[in-house]
């Protein structure tokens, strides 16, 4: 139906490479590219070999989803009102009970963005540059991806799904307004919608801000674990090229400017004009969620918390 398939590492969300027994799977890099350029037919065949592989669905300019997160604030009710009524085949997915993806045709205007409160992330639009897990692909904590909806993507295809506009978009950001949202709080992931407004490295508050905090005192512990393109240490800290988004030049990865700076301050794709925070930079570059990267940050950068679960990870975020 026009979807562009990417394997995952085993349990993860996370684009991925099987690189035999000995070795294991490693992170895929470039794997962004596959959303602008046909996968051969040989490359494919590969993949399905996989062992234990999730599978994602890249998204791109015209197919792009809704993630309806934790509903911290009380809105999601009413978005999904106003989404209801566009016309359009319903197809939706759930992985972790209480959240669900649902997708959407676009035109191109709609860029990735994730939109939060102070207690977490609210809803993200996951548009070029950014893939969502599967059907039938296993959770990290052990949940299997399934439809909640009649239709699924195998019987729907893409011309056939609900327009999502930039002015729908607009509705929505009024509503999330009304709900304790803000600009300031909105981050543009790999050309985010509210790009203007993405946030510092070292802003935010509660669990979501100590983490970005302590990262950006700490690069070294977790910037060279990142699959970064063309990585290399600076002076004030590191510089690479974000592989997760095409570039402007049309060359290979490996040709491509070391537009990506990251130091105490600041971490900035300069060819993008987008700043970045380090739970955003971790999500973009290893092709997962907000919450996975906050995991995967807290592993190498602290605070030292239970397993996530939701309701902890909110008590922990409002002691901090």
């Amino acid at each position: 139906m026009g979807h562009r398939p990417i394997p995952l590492m085993p349990r993860e969300k996370r684009p991925g490479l099987y690189k035999g027994a000995a070795r294991g799977w490693v992170g895929m890099p470039a794997w962004a590219d596959f959303a602008t350029k046909e996968v051969e037919d040989w490359r494919l065949a590969q993949w399905m070999q996989w062992p234990e592989a999730n599978v994602g669905l890249l998204h791109t300019a015209e197919f792009i989803a809704v993630d309806f997160d934790n509903d911290f604030a009380g809105c999601h009710a009413e978005i999904k009102e106003l989404l209801a009524v566009i016309p359009g085949v319903v197809v939706r997915r759930q992985g972790k009970p209480s959240t669900y993806v649902q997708y959407f045709r676009a035109d191109g205007d709609i860029k990735s963005s994730v939109y939060r409160v102070e207690d977490g992330n609210l809803l993200e639009v996951l548009a070029l540059g950014r893939q969502s897990v599967a059907v039938g692909s296993v959770h990290p904590l052990g949940f299997t991806y399934v439809y909640v909806t009649p239709d699924t993507l195998d019987d729907t295809a893409i011309s056939d799904l609900p327009l999502l506009d930039a002015a729908t978009m607009a509705k929505i950001e009024d509503i999330l307004r009304r709900h304790g949202w803000t600009e300031k709080a909105t981050r543009g992931v790999g050309g985010g919608h509210a790009g203007d407004h993405a946030s510092s490295g070292n802003g935010g508050s509660g669990l979501w801000g100590e983490v970005n905090r302590r990262a950006m005192a700490g690069l070294d512990a977790w910037v060279p674990a990142l699959d970064i393109a063309n990585l290399e240490r600076t002076r004030k800290g590191w510089q690479g090229t974000a592989q997760w988004r095409p570039g402007g030049s049309g060359n290979p990865v490996h040709k491509r400017k070391r537009n990506l700076f990251i130091d105490a301050n600041l971490c900035h794709d300069y060819g993008d004009a987008r700043t970045y925070s380090p739970i955003d930079l971790v999500a973009a570059s290893r092709g997962t969620d907000a919450d996975d990267a906050l995991m995967w940050l807290m592993q190498r950068v602290g605070p030292h918390l239970p397993p996530w679960q939701p309701k902890r990870l909110r008590e922990a975020g409002a002691a901090l």
